[in-house]
């Protein structure tokens, strides 16, 4: 077994089945974080983004999703994502949670990277 599915093996049993997500939220912790990218996992149970709130970030962001299911918001159109899913999020690109799955709650892999200059 590799180190990253020890390592997701542990996420998942730390931030769902220990029971320390919050029943229609969200709980999120940072994983790894250095000068070029951040790794954050976040569980959502029936969580949505608050009426609006859009999320306006500098950094790309390509987010996986672990467990569940989830349902992102852009301007222009609703995605749903699925256990094994990922999508790119280009940086400035607004976008908001519209729902997320209670049983078993979304987990997501977020996978920032941040600007910088060669």
């Amino acid at each position: 077994m590799n180190n990253y599915v020890i390592i997701y093996k542990q996420l998942i049993k730390n931030y769902v089945f220990d029971g320390k997500y919050i029943e229609n939220g969200e709980k999120s912790e940072i994983v790894l974080e250095d000068a070029f990218a951040k790794i954050e996992i976040i569980v959502s149970c029936g969580y949505k983004s608050p009426d609006n709130f859009w999320y306006d970030q500098s950094e790309k962001e390509t987010v996986y999703i672990l467990q569940g299911e989830g349902t992102l918001e852009f301007s222009d159109k609703k995605q749903t994502l699925k256990k094994g899913d990922f999508l790119i999020i280009e940086p400035h690109q607004k976008h908001r949670v519209s729902d997320t799955s209670k049983n078993p709650p979304c987990v997501w892999l977020c996978l920032f990277e941040k600007n910088y200059s060669d």
